[in-house]
């Protein structure tokens, strides 16, 4: 089995402006979080707020014959969160500085589900 934490380490510590990574299911509740500092964002109270909407974009996708969702950038005023799905279960997400490249981290986290965490 992948080593979970050793990968969101590394890519707390890779990704430009990363507040922090972490694993959930589509219900909100975190498997795994890293932080890069421990004052910021809370990464928990993000995954758990957006799991909703982001259960409602998997469903959408399906019920459109689309397939299954792979991933999802939400930008705000604030940070920017990147969600990629590993597997059919989980999520990946990553919480960044609004400045930060979106695409750069996308494919950070598309790396790490398909590579490090498909055990998931």
């Amino acid at each position: 089995m992948s080593d979970v934490g050793g990968t969101l380490r590394r890519l707390v510590r890779d990704l430009r402006g990363c507040h922090g990574v972490f694993t959930m299911d589509y219900d909100g509740l975190p498997l795994e979080v890293v932080r890069s500092e421990p004052a910021g964002p809370d990464l928990d109270v993000i995954g758990a707020e957006l799991a909703a909407v982001l259960r409602e974009a998997r469903q959408a996708a399906l019920d459109l014959g689309l397939g299954f969702l792979k991933g999802v950038t939400v930008r705000a005023d604030g940070p920017t969160m990147v969600f990629q799905a590993c597997g059919r279960d989980y999520l990946l997400g990553a919480v960044l500085d609004p400045v930060s490249s979106a695409a750069v981290a996308r494919r950070a986290l598309v790396e790490a589900a398909q590579q490090d965490l498909a055990a998931l």
